[in-house]
């Protein structure tokens, strides 16, 4: 099973990021677009594992995340990795990212190490991924100058999920495996 851990952001912002995706999806042939209700941010991904193997992950987070805040996301802005050059992801952006974001990434960090997962190359930039581009993209700079300062809405977080992902032709689909409540904001 194919598995991975996020935290969802609140149906107005996935609204508005579906706008976005009708606006921008006529200049942009090669992409392969997020479905709104698989709008989420990716604290870790964890790949192809076991049954057990998942529910061993689901049980560490369980301990890891005992006390932890949840918090507040401004949605706001775009880019694309790894560069405007060479781009293969369009993204929305975490305005300014509350430390409650980066202390639930880190846990989930630490409990994938001590199972023995590798560890995370890249560093964590808090974003919600809305396409994937299957070829070259010539049109960068005014797909960003579309996206770069809109903002899409504040949505609050009062959980993490473990999801199952499954892929198809016609784009991935979640199942929730489990999910971690955090402690109130405020």
């Amino acid at each position: 099973m194919r598995v991975f851990l996020a935290v969802d952001v609140d149906s107005e912002v996935r609204k508005k990021i579906a706008a976005l995706e009708r606006e921008l999806r006529p200049a942009i042939k090669s992409a392969r677009w997020v479905r709104e209700e698989g709008l989420h941010l990716t604290l870790r991904f964890f790949g192809e594992i076991s049954q057990a193997k998942a529910e061993s992950v689901a049980e560490a987070l369980s301990r890891a995340f005992a006390g932890l805040p949840g918090f507040t996301m401004e949605i706001r802005g775009c880019g694309v990795f790894p560069d405007g050059r060479r781009p293969r992801v369009l993204w929305v952006s975490v305005e300014k990212p509350p430390e409650a974001v980066f202390a639930l990434q880190s846990r989930a960090e630490a409990v994938a190490r001590t199972l023995g997962f590798d560890p995370e190359k890249r560093r964590f930039e808090p974003h919600l991924t809305v396409a994937r581009f299957r070829g070259p993209v010539r049109n960068v700079d005014s797909i960003l100058v579309a996206c770069r300062e809109r903002a899409f809405g504040v949505t609050s977080t009062a959980e993490a999920t473990l999801y199952e992902s499954h892929l198809s032709p016609s784009g991935a689909s979640y199942r929730k495996l489990r999910s971690y409540r955090l402690e109130p904001v405020g």
